[in-house]
């Protein structure tokens, strides 16, 4: 429980110290007040707003955070003023949700070359709006093109505050599934990363989180993303960091832009650190890459009907309802990775699944590494449906991300627990 404060708290107090520092807008998390036309989020404080109480959380907030390309200066001057850093196209692109009526916190990551429509401009990549017209517009495409979602305030990060803030927590332990290796002159950008488990430094967290030179492209990454951001959270839990709290000052005042108010921040922060903390769950958009001429090969489409349901159960002001023992439906896809180091565990895990009626199973190719914990992940963030594979299968643990494969509803990465259900025949 201290442990948990102490993470969550560290964590908020990042935040609040960006608030603190950079200063904002208007406060909007209040009772029973409707939330403001979402042009009004990006304009100076109504003074006949009226504020809230005790910082309490009080209805459902989304946040637009975009992590930020570094823009590369001209040669007419040798650097970029500050406020130049955070125009450029927009890396990393995360709809964040806090929501006190489910008790979650929801992420859905955003691909960066979704095709969308951005306002007089015309058909683009959803990347190419803040260095159109800067949050306001990125916001303004992101609501638009996605149900209309209300979005309540943005955070801006520039990478080199990732870089930064990675080394002042003297570094992030993570696994590097395979070798990465690109070079980009015009962006410099150097990656060399060797695979294994390892403690990377900022500059290395940095090309491990933008890294998409593989067959996924920008999917893999963001499959990164959200390792990278776990890995980070238990590092976090250290409360000997609190004496980098000075320099993450610093850094939060060079490299990140919010518009949220301290007195927001402070009620984040309060929802985050309860007793019972909220869940988190890692989306990523479900899509597929483009297979037409007429599109760029690069571009991430998303079926509408698949894009709905996730924003409506996810992103959508209605209680979840969950059953105790729901059925789960025989039809989905369920993948089935080895992390054993023996194949022969992952067959026989697929044909006990298979006996038990599931006409979608199918394996890909194993993990970089052997584990003893099976993940249930819920690809599509379809929590119930891992939960009840969970108590099926009596092992693991249900991992509410997208790290798996793509084209599953549930991915199951099987571990070395496995054998206290199933009893694997071995050759000597």
């Amino acid at each position: 429980m201290v442990a948990r404060l102490i993470s969550w708290g560290f964590t908020g107090l990042l935040i609040t110290t960006i608030g603190a520092t950079l200063g904002g807008v208007a406060a909007l998390l209040r009772p029973n007040f409707p939330p403001l036309p979402l042009e009004s989020y990006f304009y100076p404080k109504n003074e006949l707003t009226p504020g809230f109480k005790h910082y309490q959380l009080s209805r459902p907030v989304t946040i637009l955070l975009m992590g930020i390309d570094p823009v590369i200066p001209d040669l007419a001057r040798e650097e970029l003023q500050a406020a130049d850093r955070l125009n450029g196209r927009s890396d990393t692109m995360i709809l964040v949700r806090f929501d006190p009526t489910n008790s979650a916190i929801n992420l859905l990551w955003i691909p960066r070359d979704t095709p969308v429509h951005i306002p007089k401009y015309g058909k683009g990549k959803i990347n190419q709006a803040n260095a159109i017209g800067g949050a306001a517009l990125a916001a303004r495409v992101v609501s638009l093109n996605f149900n209309y979602i209300p979005i309540d305030r943005y955070v801006r990060i520039h990478t080199t505050a990732l870089t930064e803030l990675v080394d002042l927590l003297g570094g992030v332990e993570i696994l590097v599934p395979s070798p990465m290796s690109y070079t980009d002159i015009t962006g410099q950008l150097t990656i060399n990363l060797s695979p294994g488990w390892q403690t990377l430094n900022g500059n290395q967290a940095i090309q491990f989180a933008r890294f998409r030179n593989d067959e996924l492209g920008d999917i893999s990454r963001i499959q990164r993303q959200q390792s990278l951001l776990a890995a980070l959270r238990q590092r976090i839990s250290n409360p000997a960091l609190i004496t980098a709290l000075p320099q993450i000052i610093s850094v939060c005042q060079q490299y990140i832009d919010t518009n949220l108010t301290t007195e927001e921040l402070f009620t984040l922060v309060n929802f985050m650190v309860q007793s019972n903390p909220p869940q988190l769950k890692m989306l990523l958009l479900p899509g597929k890459f483009s297979d037409s001429t007429s599109d760029d090969s690069s571009d991430w489409l998303v079926d509408p009907g698949i894009q709905q349901q996730i924003i409506q159960e996810n992103f959508e002001d209605k209680p979840r309802n969950i059953r105790e023992n729901p059925p789960i439906p025989k039809t989905i896809k369920i993948a089935i990775q080895d992390a054993t180091k023996n194949p022969r565990n992952s067959e026989q895990l697929a044909d006990y699944l298979k006996s038990q009626g599931f006409k979608n199973v199918y394996q890909v190719e194993p993990w970089a590494i052997a584990q003893r914990p099976t993940q249930i992940i819920a690809q599509q963030g379809n929590i119930q449906e891992a939960e009840w594979l969970r108590n099926l299968l009596t092992v693991g643990k249900v991992e509410l991300s997208s790290i798996g494969d793509i084209n599953s509803d549930i991915t199951i990465r099987v571990g070395l627990d496995v054998n206290s259900k199933f009893t694997i025949d071995r050759e000597d």
